[in-house]
């Protein structure tokens, strides 16, 4: 009986949570709900802030840029008017006339530079240079003409290289052609007394010269003349015949650089070797392209002196023959 009544009154005497305490527990739940709220709503913002600042940099750029684009059409716009009205139709067709006289007066500096390059002052007159090839003999003798018409009379010539004496401005014709022996002295009388003067001649390959020839033209004068036609034609031929093995050999160099050339580059040979080919073949190439050009012009004139040949000639005397 005893022990029955200790064991209740053990059990009353137990610790009861009382109302105080489970209102505390309670307070502090809900702060802790709180606080992990305000945690989310924190990272939240954290993960929306860098979005909604780009979408705000993007806006702020757009607009940016709209107003760059309005103040550039702005100064544009300005500056157009600015030009329409500094340059007018009259003035820009004042500015038009002067560039063109600037361009003009430009070119016949350097024409002027040109000319004094091609034309030497010497103390019996003048020494020009000019390019003739062999075929061009009346281009050439056209050139000498205009030279007398301004009052530079012919005497020299050597190579690329013509001296005039200067004179009274005088209408000679010239006439250059290839004879393969000396002219006797009968053949020199019958030339002077028709009126042609044998100015100059110079020799070629050996095999005849080339003699210049005027002949003072007048008022009134009908010239007509006799060319050594047949050994021109011959010297003609003899050259392009020799001509013809240069390209050859020209040609075959020019293959045989190429050649090298890709040969070395294939087994990454020297550089110094692969630029002496390189220059070889350029060399080669130009001589084969110079003396292509001078056979060229040569037969075309072989073709059309045996063209002149074949046509009928008249019957009529020569007023004037050489």
């Amino acid at each position: 009986m005893n022990n029955s009544e200790h064991e209740r009154e053990q059990i009353m005497t137990e610790h009861v949570p009382g109302k105080n305490e489970s209102k505390a527990s309670e307070t502090e739940n809900a702060a802790k709900g709180q606080m992990v709220k305000k945690s989310i709503r924190m990272i939240r913002k954290k993960v929306k802030a860098p979005a909604e600042e780009a979408l705000q940099d993007k806006d702020s750029g757009k607009q940016l840029k709209e107003k760059v684009e309005a103040v550039m059409v702005k100064v544009l716009d300005r500056i157009r008017k600015c030009v329409q009205r500094m340059f007018s139709v009259e003035k820009r067709e004042a500015l038009k006339n002067k560039t063109a006289e600037k361009v003009s007066n430009a070119r016949n500096k350097v024409g002027e530079a040109v000319q004094n390059i091609k034309e030497k002052e010497t103390e019996q007159g003048l020494r020009t240079y000019k390019l003739f090839y062999i075929s061009d003999y009346e281009k050439e003798a056209e050139y000498l003409r205009s030279m007398s018409l301004r009052g530079y009379h012919f005497v020299k010539n050597d190579g690329f290289s013509f001296d005039f004496v200067k004179g009274e401005p005088r209408n000679y014709f010239y006439l250059l052609d290839f004879y393969p022996s000396e002219p006797d002295e009968a053949q020199k009388a019958r030339w002077e007394a028709a009126g042609w003067e044998d100015i100059f001649h110079t020799e070629v390959n050996a095999r005849g010269s080339w003699h210049f020839f005027r002949y003072e033209l007048k008022e009134g004068d009908m010239l007509e003349y006799e060319e050594n036609v047949e050994s021109r034609l011959a010297l003609f031929e003899h050259l392009t015949r020799n001509w013809q093995g240069i390209l050859s050999i020209a040609a075959l160099c020019t293959v045989f650089s190429v050649i090298a050339i890709c040969m070395q580059i294939a087994v990454h040979g020297f550089p110094w070797m692969i630029g002496i080919c390189i220059v070889l073949a350029t060399v080669c190439l130009l001589v084969f392209a110079v003396y292509l050009n001078i056979y060229w012009r040569t037969r075309l004139r072989i073709i059309d002196i045996r063209n002149a040949q074949k046509e009928p000639q008249p019957d009529e005397g020569n007023d004037t023959e050489l």
